[in-house]
């Protein structure tokens, strides 16, 4: 099997030397066959040189080592092909392998990421881009911008931004116009989230009902949310209060927002939006996990 290895050295609060961690892993288990790909944050083009090498090495199977932020780029080139992605958490918020129950551990993460079979998941389109674990609006979103802005990373970056939001106040609330595969609402929320997923990185429990292979994205409408229930967001595995939200099951959807507020996919920041557009693409990935 040949393998490439797409690296986020930057990613997380502690930097590795991941390669030379894959490399004596590799060379125990007697396997071969592997390349590399170090992703580099301040080069523009490195979508279109990662796509490049994809095409040069034909891997058989594709390994992000990061976080969210990096499983989206890596997965968006390998939509709807024969070639599979495995995953090593490495980031700072690392939901989606939470989600699929891969370990910390980078030991036997790798062995899953290699030895591991693949299975279908669904993806989903969000305006121009792909969207693997959660996208939000409203808090959340302006929670990752103030985290953004200040060099911790992990949970103490997250901790630290969860204060400066506080003090900030400035989290607007939402009048959402929405269009869910044909129908037409209204409603008022603090925050909407577009779930593949069903949980944040921290564990916290958004969207309880969801699966990544059914071939539905749910539209979770969180109308209200206190402080306790933000800080459960951020440091607990508990879900949130279903009083406090209301769940809309789709495949297609049309979002609307006054006024324009902060907008992040997958754990990338996109500055502000008014206009969201979403459609989900069923078993549009192949990933290695303990699913199944």
């Amino acid at each position: 099997m040949r393998l490439l290895f797409v690296i986020n050295s930057k990613a997380g609060r502690r930097q590795k030397d991941w390669q030379s961690i894959v490399d004596n892993w590799l060379i125990s288990n007697r396997m071969g066959d592997s390349h590399y790909f170090h992703i580099q944050e301040n080069v523009p083009n490195c979508h279109q040189l990662l796509a490049v090498k994809i095409k040069e090495c034909a891997p058989d199977r594709v390994i992000a080592i990061g976080g969210d932020g990096t499983l989206k780029l890596v997965a968006g080139l390998l939509i709807d092909s024969h070639i599979s992605m495995g995953i090593i958490p490495g980031g700072s918020a690392n939901g989606m392998a939470a989600e699929l129950n891969i370990p910390q551990d980078e030991t036997t993460a790798l062995e899953i990421a290699v030895k591991g079979k693949s299975h279908a998941i669904d993806l989903i389109k969000i305006n121009e881009e792909w969207c693997i674990h959660l996208s939000d609006m409203g808090l959340n979103a302006s929670l990752l911008r103030h985290f953004e802005q200040i060099p911790q990373r992990g949970m103490l970056g997250y901790l630290r931004a969860f204060w400066r939001l506080l003090l900030d106040r400035k989290y607007p609330r939402l009048n959402l116009h929405l269009i869910t595969d044909g129908v037409h609402l209204r409603r008022h929320a603090i925050m909407a989230v577009i779930a593949n997923a069903t949980r944040y990185g921290t564990g916290a429990v958004i969207n309880p009902d969801g699966r990544i292979n059914d071939g539905w994205m749910e539209l979770v409408i969180i109308r209200r949310l206190a402080i306790a229930e933000l800080f459960k967001m951020m440091v607990t595995r508990k879900p949130f209060n279903r009083y406090n939200i209301e769940i809309i099951r789709c495949r297609q959807l049309d979002m609307k927002a006054r006024p324009a507020s902060p907008f992040q996919v997958d754990g990338e920041y996109l500055g502000t939006a008014d206009h969201v557009k979403a459609a989900i693409y069923p078993a549009a990935l192949q990933i290695v996990s303990q699913l199944g």
